[in-house]
């Protein structure tokens, strides 16, 4: 289970090509209508930022997988350890509180159902300067929560970034209601960073970038971005050519690469993560799925290299390894994991992967462009 691998870092740590983007109408590149959210993370807990919701700050994770955004209700079920270590959404409290008149179930990674009531209010997200508020959006208050919280508390809810309105729970998607209300232009985005995990594990909890919404930013990536349709509208993955760990060929034809944000982890088929094992002579971690290799070999350490359209994107070992420091010690943990399931063949790039490749979400077109991210530090 991704959602466990994910508690363990912590614990550790305490097919179908279009024109360039330049050539659609569609896209603009100018500002008008784009928003600029602020982005942290925390021990690689994925992308995080803080929303009010009827005037109460709550911690949300940015979700691309889902178009459900929910937080934890006042009457959360406190047998649940979420509900005891979030903050809380009290709808009582709110003078634009309106009821959504439904019961509301949706699902965290996969496997964990998550239940409550849909509620209605006004929600101010936050710019890069100041705020923006979109009125009266819908969204799930969450009652039942049973998955302790692997966040370690930092995060309070989700924020689905998606907008399949057949996989919706929660009422109309917050990024469909941005476009209706005008705020947006565009069903697109991104996320532009510029600091390095490393750097990530060193600081805590920090600003990584921010997540633009409505345009590209073309400011941060270099080449052109080459674009893939979905293999499947429902899901957020597309099929590339080749995947690669330096000169040895890991798959070589219809490779398919799942996008993900609420997961840090890089995840591949037991069989290739096992060949990339031997290679960096990783060593187990006792009781623990993750890996540990020599720091002084990182430098060393080949790309992760994924072809598509003809065109290599990679991710160095500077971001697909942790260093973290123990009771004086050094330690650089391996975060490109293997499956429990040893059936599953698609390799799956989280949030860490997306400080290597700028990644865009086309979500009305349901196309994924990629490029190589442009780095400043």
């Amino acid at each position: 289970m991704i959602a466990h691998r994910v508690l363990i870092v912590y614990l550790i740590l305490q097919i179908v090509n279009i024109p360039p983007v330049e050539a659609l109408p569609l896209f603009h590149q100018t500002n008008h209508g784009t928003l600029r959210i602020p982005v942290d993370s925390y021990f690689y807990e994925g992308f995080l930022t803080t929303v009010r919701v009827g005037g109460q700050n709550v911690t949300v994770l940015l979700d691309v997988g889902t178009p459900d955004s929910w937080v934890p209700s006042a009457n959360c079920d406190t047998k649940f350890s979420w509900c005891t270590r979030s903050k809380k959404y009290d709808h009582s409290k709110s003078k634009t509180w309106a009821d959504g008149h439904k019961d509301f179930t949706t699902r965290l990674y996969k496997t964990h159902v998550i239940k409550g009531r849909v509620s209605i209010d006004d929600v101010s997200i936050p710019l890069e300067e100041g705020n923006v508020r979109l009125r009266q959006a819908s969204f799930g208050e969450a009652i039942e929560i049973p998955i302790d919280n692997i966040f370690s508390g930092k995060v309070d809810g989700i924020m689905g970034l998606d907008v399949m309105l057949h996989s919706n729970h929660t009422g109309t998607p917050w990024i469909t209601q941005l476009r209706t209300q005008k705020i947006i232009s565009e069903e697109i985005l991104s996320f532009s960073l510029y600091m390095p995990p490393n750097v990530l594990a060193k600081a805590g909890a920090i600003k990584v970038g921010d997540l633009v919404i409505g345009s590209i930013d073309y400011s941060r990536y270099h080449g052109d971005l080459t674009w893939k349709k979905l293999i499947n509208p429902t899901k957020w993955s597309v099929f590339v050519e080749r995947v690669a760990f330096g000169s040895e060929s890991l798959c070589s034809e219809e490779c398919e690469v799942e996008l993900s944000t609420d997961n840090p982890l890089i995840v591949g088929p037991n069989s290739k993560v096992a060949a990339i094992y031997d290679k960096l002579q990783a060593q187990d971690i006792p009781g623990v799925t993750i890996k540990t290799v020599n720091c002084q070999d990182v430098a060393t350490f080949p790309e992760l290299k994924f072809t598509v359209n003809d065109v290599t994107v990679s991710i160095p070992p500077r971001d697909y390894i942790t260093e973290a420091t123990v009771g004086g010690i050094k330690f650089c943990y391996l975060s490109i994991t293997c499956y429990e399931r040893e059936q599953e063949e698609r390799w799956i790039l989280g949030s860490m992967a997306h400080h290597s490749l700028y990644i865009v979400y086309h979500m009305s077109q349901r196309y994924v462009g990629f490029a190589q991210a442009t780095r400043t530090m």
